[in-house]
């Protein structure tokens, strides 16, 4: 919330978007403390057996949002208040639902609010596990700051071209992080239990059906882009040759990502959390750093907007492949150390 302003300064919002982004993160990260309520509740039901009901949960919160979003854009004058508004609903909404069955459920995940007690022990222990990861996906996000900040120089069509290319692959990548949190909880398991054959079955059967599901769901994005696109950007010809542009890079090498999921959870899995955050930093932080800072600004600069913007978007392509070869070359190492019996304490 204090560093809302410094942030649309830094990447260069155009002020005719300022007012209405920056009252947009100011509701949205009031939300933050229910996405974490969220995503670590939803945690603990999928562990325990329970798939389905995080994503009822979700489905629920998200038809509110919609609801939300049409009536408050009709009784609020502030349009961009009344969309986040209804996200920071959706998001408490989503929090209430999982504490609701956590209080309920009995067994090792029920929750019980009068008996919660601090440990330090589990503490530590949740500390060293999550803050790498937390790293690693925030160090995305960091080096997407200064791409940002690039692509805000195109002005509004841009933005907004941007924008819904980006909620578009957004249902793409939810099937694609939801593999890997498949990964990492099916081949944990197993590991602790003690089996290889399993670990080995899960792991390959996450990677086939994640690969499987992005390259079809890519492609048909891909096939019906217009049509996509024109229910975010229905009068800006600009904005949706921009967003085309972004798909293009981003959508034809998605399996890719995908793939670098089911890897980087499957070396979690395996007790190196650690890992996947060091390949983010090399490959995505300090590859994108080093690419918008001298390969950039280099490139040579044509009279079509269009066409430059593809000299920002290839970064994405080149850094996620990079970053594949490294996650494939650890896993390679880690399973091979695994198969020999040489991983003792996970």
């Amino acid at each position: 919330l204090l560093s809302a302003n410094w942030f649309l300064e830094i990447t260069k919002c155009p002020s005719n978007c300022f007012g209405g982004a920056l009252t947009y993160l100011n509701i949205y990260f009031i939300a933050v403390p229910a996405i974490f309520i969220y995503n670590f509740g939803s945690a603990i039901i999928r562990v325990s057996g329970d798939s389905q009901r995080p994503l009822y949960y979700m489905i629920i919160a998200g038809l509110l949002n919609v609801i939300l979003n049409v009536i408050l854009c009709f009784i609020l004058e502030n349009k961009v208040a009344a969309v986040a508004i209804a996200t920071l609903a959706s998001q408490v909404l989503g929090a209430v639902l999982v504490l609701i069955h956590l209080a309920r459920i009995e067994g090792p995940c029920h929750l019980d609010i009068k008996k919660m007690v601090f440990s330090t022990s589990e503490f530590k222990t949740i500390f060293a596990i999550g803050l790498p990861l937390a790293f690693n996906t925030g160090l995305y996000s960091i080096s997407n700051l200064q791409i940002q900040g690039a692509l805000n120089s195109f002005g509004s069509s841009a933005i907004a071209g941007n924008a819904a290319s980006a909620q578009i692959e957004g249902i793409t990548s939810s099937f694609m992080n939801s593999f890997g949190v498949t990964t990492l909880t099916f081949a944990g398991q197993n590991i602790g239990a003690n089996n290889p054959e399993r670990v080995k079955k899960s792991i390959g059967f996450t990677a086939l059906l994640s690969v499987s599901v992005t390259l079809v769901l890519s492609a048909l994005t891909l096939l019906f882009r217009k049509p996509l696109l024109s229910l975010f950007l229905p009068a800006d010809e600009l904005a949706v040759r921009f967003a085309i542009v972004r798909m293009f890079c981003l959508f034809t090498i998605f399996w890719i990502m995908a793939l670098n999921s089911v890897l980087n959870s499957a070396i979690q899995s395996f007790g190196y959390s650690s890992l996947p955050m060091i390949n983010s930093i090399v490959t995505v932080l300090i590859l994108r750093v080093i690419w918008m800072s001298f390969i950039y600004p280099a490139l040579p600069i044509t009279d079509d907007p269009v066409r430059n913007i593809f000299n920002l978007y290839v970064c994405y392509t080149i850094s996620w492949t990079l970053s594949f070869i490294a996650a494939t070359t650890m896993f390679c190492v880690i399973y091979r150390r695994y198969k020999n019996g040489k991983i003792k304490a996970l």
